[in-house]
């Protein structure tokens, strides 16, 4: 019997994730299939539960529960999900959140149709525990950005972090090949707050995102969700101004002049958005179109993942 090729790792970090029984046990049925595999663990030793699940669905293809007392945090789990998924493109998929075989196919194709992007992303909608619709919560919010065949840019990634775009895009199919990228490999700010946008960050220097008008998931908010917890301190964005500089020196090691760029606009908006908070004001943008006219073409210029994948071992 030939094994099929896996085109898509599920990937499902997991915490204290029993009451949330229903929207796991919903998206493995919809997701697994001999072509795709579905991955959750749990660092956190709840056997029991981990347990139920192998029970459950021990006739689906590819579905494979890991339990253990690492006590990772919730960046190292996910760190160590993508290190295991074998599929020629991954998904991050939250334990208390739901999505739908459909919108994963769309997502696949709609990356494979584009061989400069990195990620393929949709629409989220925010619920609360009991499934009621916040609209205000939906993801991304107000105009979607690149829904044509617009090359992606630098201006876009270094817009990223700083004007809220692509909301929701970490839970996109993405190219499993990027993690052969050392400049790739997910890093962690101190307190873990903003590690998952600073990676989105990275990813986005090296090639497009794009969009596809699809429900990806039916997001849950609720009080003791982990980003509810975090507090926007001035703290924060030096911790994060120090990661995301991190990522463009090795991702920019042989392009000085570009790593120099982007290093520069991460320094600038990062001091601005801690100015912000310590003076209780809203987001001030320091935008690229303000350098000299030679900084702004280099920072104006496209991106291509067919490009800056080349020489990856």
């Amino acid at each position: 019997m030939t094994m099929s090729k896996i085109r898509l790792s599920h990937l499902i970090p997991m915490y204290r994730s029993g009451r949330f029984l229903d929207s796991i046990a919903h998206n493995i049925q919809e997701l697994a299939r001999p072509d795709t595999e579905v991955i959750l663990a749990d660092r956190n030793g709840d056997e029991a539960f981990c347990s139920s699940l192998r029970d459950r669905f021990a006739n689906l293809p590819n579905v494979q529960v890991i339990c253990d007392n690492s006590n990772l945090t919730w960046v190292g789990n996910m760190s160590d999900l993508m290190a295991r998924a074998s599929g020629e493109t991954f998904q991050i998929v939250p334990h208390d959140d739901v999505t739908s075989r459909e919108a994963a196919d769309k997502l696949y194709t709609a990356l494979m149709d584009a061989p400069d992007a990195v990620l393929a992303y949709g629409y989220s909608e925010g619920y609360t525990l009991d499934w009621k619709h916040i609209p205000h919560a939906d993801q991304p919010r107000g105009a979607v950005e690149l829904l044509g065949p617009s090359p992606w840019r630098l201006s876009d990634a270094l817009e990223l972090m700083w004007m809220d775009r692509f909301n929701g895009a970490f839970k996109g199919v993405i190219r499993s090949e990027v993690l052969r990228n050392p400049a790739l490999q997910f890093q962690s700010t101190k307190s873990t707050i903003l590690s998952e946008r600073a990676w989105l960050f990275a990813l986005a220097l090296t090639g497009g995102f794009v969009f596809e008008p699809v429900r990806m998931f039916k997001k849950r908010f609720y009080p003791e969700s982990t980003h509810r917890s975090w507090e926007m301190s001035p703290t924060v964005f030096l911790d994060l101004e120090k990661v995301m500089i991190s990522y463009a020196e090795a991702i920019f090691a042989s392009d000085p002049e570009r790593r120099e760029d982007v290093i520069r606009d991460i320094m600038l908006n990062a001091a601005c958005r801690r100015r912000g908070i310590r003076k209780g004001q809203g987001l001030e943008l320091v935008h690229h179109s303000l350098y000299d006219q030679v900084v702004a073409g280099r920072l104006d210029a496209a991106i291509s993942w067919r490009e800056s994948s080349n020489g990856i071992a």
